[in-house]
């Protein structure tokens, strides 16, 4: 995937990148006694916070302000028709800010995936069943990671068991029950 850089609303002298990553912009700064000077942008380094998130912490002006690094890609990335409050983390893996991992949803729908996929600490362990849609076979995976091990993509799956995919690569997926 090719990085792609957009400014961050409010901070404009920051970029978000669909990659997840933030930078600064080359900006000028008054020094008292020299006058102006550049700062060269640099990639920004974000901080683990509560829950394992990541976090930047980001200034202009007087203004400054903590933010979530999923919510900046997402804000900037992706639509949001529905107005949906949360972001989710498709593969509940909280340091993957990619736009690809991410989505809007509703608290329950938040809830729901993370009941669905049985979380336990940062992985969905929740088996999962991939049918192909020509020959009728199935095949069980333990987990999406599993799956994503063999060439599936774990936010494809999600996509399909949430419906807003039909297939991915010939297969339907949903939860095996247990």
């Amino acid at each position: 995937m090719n990085e792609i850089w957009r400014p961050i609303e409010g901070f404009e002298q920051y970029d978000v990148s669909n990659l997840g990553r933030i930078r600064s912009k080359d900006r000028f700064v008054n020094i008292r006694s020299y006058g102006k000077r550049l700062i060269k942008g640099q990639i920004l380094s974000p901080h683990k916070g509560r829950g394992g998130y990541l976090y930047i912490a980001l200034c202009f002006g007087s203004k400054h302000k903590s933010f979530k690094v999923h919510r900046l890609v997402a804000q900037a990335f992706i639509p949001n028709p529905g107005n949906k409050p949360q972001v989710n983390h498709i593969d509940n893996d909280r340091q993957n800010n990619r736009v690809d991992n991410l989505e809007w949803v509703t608290a329950e729908e938040n809830n729901a995936w993370k009941v669905a996929c049985g979380r336990s600490g940062n992985k969905c362990k929740k088996p999962i069943k991939a049918t192909d849609i020509k020959t009728g076979n199935s095949i069980i995976f333990e987990s999406t990671l599993a799956a994503q091990k063999n060439g599936f993509s774990r936010a494809a799956i999600w996509r399909c068991m949430t419906g807003e995919y039909s297939h991915h690569h010939g297969h339907t997926f949903e939860f095996v029950s247990g």
